[in-house]
């Protein structure tokens, strides 16, 4: 941590598109504004500078709540501010901002990730806030010979490939797809001569080449699928842009109508989770295991399913531990059309009517409306304790919905059809219907699964019927063909 002297900042107007995922190194000496000292720090190789510089810019009075772990400021023009300790979302005014990386705290204070808040004050207020020269990155070198264009980098990240290009000032520009290429024209670019004219593969583009013409400058990407996405965006931190590629959302898949019902062989990738597994049991009650009856019918669906022509893939095989977020991403790796989380429901032994609750429950990626469906996700989503072995949170925040807005734009409505198709097939079924059927809470186990999703409470072991049809081999049998009977009715309608 460094106290560094004051200087003052310079205003200017900003205009441009934000890109969010990607920052410079930091190569300062610091940060001062208005006569005034901030502590820069680093937090996991992220720079970070005190949240008094955000007092200070718009002369607020801030104060920090201990129940909330908020720091709250009200600034001269009557917003509100909120910053909230372990989280990466900044609340104006009841705007919600993504900082992209957590607010921390040490003992001097508390801290803001510097470069989303230097673009969020451009974006938002019009207030560039130049970083010190020393090493500054804000601004790429004078080149000789009118050099407009220095560098090209290649960067993976877990959902794309990034390139960046380092220009000296702003460029006008164009981008045109010819798949498997995208061609982007910079006007009056100029390229330098330690800017390369061939760059390997990495990730989703095969090569990058770079073409001097007449009054601009060609960069041509040739990428690897004939059906990823290309996002062209100015540079919010340097001069220059950011080239990012990403594998394609996949649609929404409709069942394909039929006249009347067929008994011909279906089609598509099942993905079926048996819950829990290894260290992580689930429920238990007199010796019967939520890990076990899950795996258990998981396996007779995946028979059942294959009789129907489907191809079944299931995230565990045996009695392993996989996590929380394994779990939808395998589903969504592995390209399926179904995702189905099985799983078992229990009372707590201080609930008194223990023995005389019974049904099975389906659920989809919503936020709960009850706190009974609420209190249930929590339970489910411990595991996401156990991973970090820490205390954290175990269930889904109302910022982080706003996350998922894309996923459940998609999937919900399908969702919804594929537990009317379960609450059908499981009519007259042992287990009965549990309140209406179909709820919603938000179970971190559907988060990232990018197809019709639902998590199956097949019956409480705390009842004695349903772990008896639960635990028996006849009982998982029926359970699973009514299951793989669901998921075909759902398929073909």
């Amino acid at each position: 941590m460094r106290r560094i002297l004051a200087s003052l900042f310079t205003l200017i107007l900003f205009t441009g598109a934000v890109h969010a995922l990607d920052f410079p190194a930091y190569r300062t000496n610091g940060i001062a504004f208005n006569g005034g000292t901030f502590v820069d720090t680093v937090f996991e190789n992220v720079p970070y500078v005190g949240s008094d510089l955000v007092d200070s810019l718009f002369q607020g009075s801030s104060k920090w709540i201990p129940s909330a772990q908020q720091l709250r400021m009200r600034d001269r023009n009557g917003r509100t501010w909120m910053f909230t300790l372990d989280n990466p979302f900044a609340s104006i005014k009841g705007e919600m901002f993504n900082l992209t990386y957590p607010v921390r705290r040490d003992a001097d204070g508390l801290y803001l990730p510097l470069h989303p808040l230097l673009r969020l004050l451009r974006i938002k207020f019009g207030i560039h806030l130049p970083l010190p020269h020393t090493g500054d990155l804000t601004a790429a070198p004078k080149t000789k010979n009118g050099e407009t264009i220095t560098g090209l980098e290649l960067v993976e990240r877990s959902n794309g490939t990034l390139l960046k290009i380092r220009t000296t000032e702003a460029l006008k520009w164009e981008g045109m797809e010819f798949l498997p290429h995208y061609i982007l024209k910079l006007d009056r670019g100029k390229l330098s001569k330690n800017c390369p004219t061939k760059v390997g593969g990495k990730g989703l583009i095969q090569s990058v080449t770079t073409l001097q013409e007449k009054g601009l400058a060609q960069i041509t990407l040739f990428l690897r699928g004939q059906h990823n996405t290309v996002e062209v965006l100015p540079d919010s931190s340097l001069p220059g842009f950011l080239v990012t590629v990403r594998h394609s959302l996949p649609e929404p898949k409709k069942p394909v109508p039929l006249p009347v019902p067929s008994t011909r062989l279906g089609g598509g990738t099942i993905i079926v989770d048996a819950g829990h597994g290894g260290h992580d049991r689930g429920a238990t009650v007199k010796g019967v295991e939520e890990a076990v009856v899950t795996l258990a019918v998981a396996k007779e669906l995946k028979k059942e399913l294959r009789s129907l022509g489907y191809k079944v893939k299931l995230t565990r095989e045996e009695d392993e531990y996989k996590t929380l977020a394994e779990r939808p991403k395998f589903a969504s790796d592995q390209g399926g059309d179904v995702f189905v989380s099985l799983h078992c429901n229990s009372l707590p032994n201080s609930s008194r009517d223990k023995q005389d609750i019974t049904g099975y429950t389906v659920y989809i990626l919503r936020e709960g409306e009850s706190e009974e469906d609420k209190a249930l996700a929590r339970r489910e989503n411990q595991a996401i304790q156990e991973e970090s072995g820490k205390s954290g949170k175990n269930e889904i925040a109302p910022v982080d919905w706003i996350l998922l807005e894309h996923q459940l734009n998609l999937y919900s409505k399908q969702s919804e059809l594929f537990t009317e198709s379960i609450v059908k097939e499981f009519d007259g079924f042992g287990i009965p219907k549990y309140s209406k059927g179909a709820r919603q809470a938000g179970f971190f186990v559907l988060v990232g699964a990018y197809m019709p999703a639902v998590l199956f409470e097949m019956g409480f072991l705390t009842n004695n019927e349903d772990r008896r049809i639960l635990a028996s081999k006849s009982g998982q049998r029926e359970i699973a063909r009514r299951m793989a009977g669901a998921i075909d009715r759902f398929r073909r309608h």
